[in-house]
């Protein structure tokens, strides 16, 4: 799979590899980060696509519905209520909505029992409010299900770039292609003036990806309780009843504790449940809290949990932002260990971006000396047009890499 990226922030054009381990190298501010948000949206935009359209119909549904009746009977607006089997029936069409209110409470109290307040007597008054509401509904129902995809895909993209998806004065048509390796196209969404103009509405096979960025999740977990909700991967992290546990096998527990002996080389602890949240223990069982916890542990412990979690399988895509962040030169060996390990005995799609030739020939060497060269791939930023920077490949040229961003050591 290969992921294709045109006129996207700074990036004037990309054609990455998805699939082993790429590692995208070049200094700050010249796209790496663009790539990495582009590959982790449109996977994340498309994946189970086609229920989270369902859903967000039943939304719109429900929200309307929602609407109407506590217009009708404000003090109903006090309770919940769940709509879900009515809105069931419309939708398979096992039920028509009457053309006029009168009959409409016997109606809605067959399918949502869970009333508080009684409906009034029809008037005038209800008539016009149940004819607002049936326009409303119609429109609804006759909303494409390609509407409710777009809305999604480009919500998720938007989300992955904080609302920033095109460069501030760019004209261009942006787009995020996703190509399996026939360079049929698996999915698409082409963005102008951070709003999605066209976009693909077929599912992927594609998981949702763990995204890690130099930003941790766990430095928001260590002040916001309701962090939980907003980021995925501390659900990843805290939850049980996501994890793939169930059906893993021996080989892939041994598999995953071969990873974590390396971890456990360059920390003595990890991560541990405690309540709805997360804190760390060490190697003497003490407990220390996120915020407390070294900022070089932090990527080492996410991995280990999401480890015993069970939260990586075979072809899933993890992509790291600037893995070196926080990590002496010796922990970058150690760590693009982990990570080659990872995909050896994992069968993990990783992507990385850094600007530490530590760190990338580290993954170089371990790649080698673990005899996964053939499936690594590495990119560089290069200056291309109006300020904007393109993504060249130079695997099997890897000294271009080393010559740029051991530079500013020979200056000195």
């Amino acid at each position: 799979m290969k992921l294709y990226v045109q006129n996207i922030a700074k990036i004037e054009s990309a054609e990455v590899a998805v699939d082993g381990i790429s590692v995208l190298a070049g200094y700050n501010a010249t796209g790496k980060s663009t790539i990495s948000k582009s590959l982790s949206g449109i996977i994340r935009a498309y994946t189970n696509i086609h229920q989270r359209a369902h859903n967000s119909q039943i939304r719109s549904i429900d929200s309307i519905i929602d609407s109407f009746i506590e217009e009708l009977i404000p003090e109903e607006g006090l309770y919940m209520r769940n709509n879900r089997n009515l809105i069931q029936a419309i939708l398979s069409k096992d039920v028509s909505l009457p053309s006029n209110y009168k009959p409409f409470p016997d109606l809605f109290l067959l399918y949502v029992s869970d009333m508080h307040e009684d409906f009034p007597e029809p008037s005038a008054e209800t008539e016009e409010l149940y004819q607002d509401f049936l326009g409303q509904m119609q429109r609804a129902l006759s909303r494409p299900l390609e509407e409710h995809i777009q809305f999604l895909v480009e919500s998720n993209i938007r989300e992955v770039f904080d609302r920033q998806v095109n460069t501030l004065g760019q004209t261009s048509v942006g787009t995020i292609t996703l190509r399996d390796d026939s360079g049929t196209v698996i999915c698409y969404v082409k963005l102008k003036g951070n709003k999605v103009t066209n976009c693909s509405y077929n599912a992927i096979k594609e998981s949702r990806p763990i995204y890690l960025e130099p930003k941790h999740a766990l430095d928001d977990l260590s002040r916001k309780s309701s962090i939980r909700i907003l980021e995925p991967l501390v659900n990843d992290l805290l939850a049980n009843e996501k994890n793939q546990l169930a059906d893993r096998t021996i080989e892939d527990q041994e598999r995953s504790e071969r990873v974590i002996a390396i971890i456990n080389k360059a920390i003595r602890g990890g991560l541990v449940e405690n309540g709805s949240s997360l804190q760390y223990m060490d190697e003497q069982f003490s407990l220390i809290s996120l915020k407390n916890l070294a900022s070089g542990n932090k990527t080492f412990a996410v991995i280990r949990r999401l480890l015993e979690n069970g939260q990586f399988y075979k072809n899933h895509t993890l992509i790291i932002d600037e893995p070196e962040v926080n990590l002496h030169p010796a922990w970058q060996l150690t760590l693009a260990n982990v990570l080659v390990i990872l995909h050896k005995e994992l069968g993990l799609k990783i992507f990385l971006n850094s600007h530490s030739p530590y760190f990338v020939r580290a993954v170089e060497v371990y790649s080698q000396r673990y005899e996964i060269a053939d499936r690594c791939h590495f990119y560089q930023t290069r200056p291309g047009n109006h300020g904007m920077y393109q993504v060249v490949d130079v695997t099997g040229n890897t000294e271009q890499i080393f010559r740029d961003l051991y530079l500013p050591l020979e200056e000195l």
